[in-house]
Parts: structure tokens; sequence; C-alpha cells
């Protein structure tokens, strides 16, 4: 019952879900990130970077439309 009455609160702040949002955001990409640099070409730097630059333009290429709405 406190729980319930805590979280209808807090859920009325949006302030505090952007803020939330936000460092999950923040969490979610350094893992991918660290996963990234320990198993994409660990032995080269710079392989690794541009494969991930690849990656993530065709990710954008393919997900244009979706993303622009």
């Amino acid at each position: 019952m406190f729980i319930k009455k805590i979280f209808r609160h807090i859920s009325k702040n949006k302030l505090f879900f952007t803020i939330l949002e936000a460092v999950t955001f923040v969490t979610i990409w350094r893992g991918t990130w660290g996963l990234l640099d320990k198993y994409l070409f660990p032995n080269s730097p710079q392989t690794s970077y541009l494969t991930s630059i690849s990656i993530g333009i065709l990710l954008l290429v393919i997900f244009k439309d979706k993303l622009i709405d």
C-alpha cells in the first residue's frame, strides 16, 4: 500500500522519469560499448571502430523511415 502511494506520486513527476530514462539509456549504451570493445576485433581497435561505425550507419539507413516518425 505504501509503495503504491509512493509510485503514484513519483509517476506524476515527469522530470524523474526523464532522468530515469536518460540513466537507463546511458547504462545500456555503456554496456553495449564495453561488449563491443571486448569481443569485436579486440586486438585491432581501428578495425573495431570502423566496423562499429559501419554497422551503425547501416542500421540508420535500414531503419531511417521508422526513426523519423
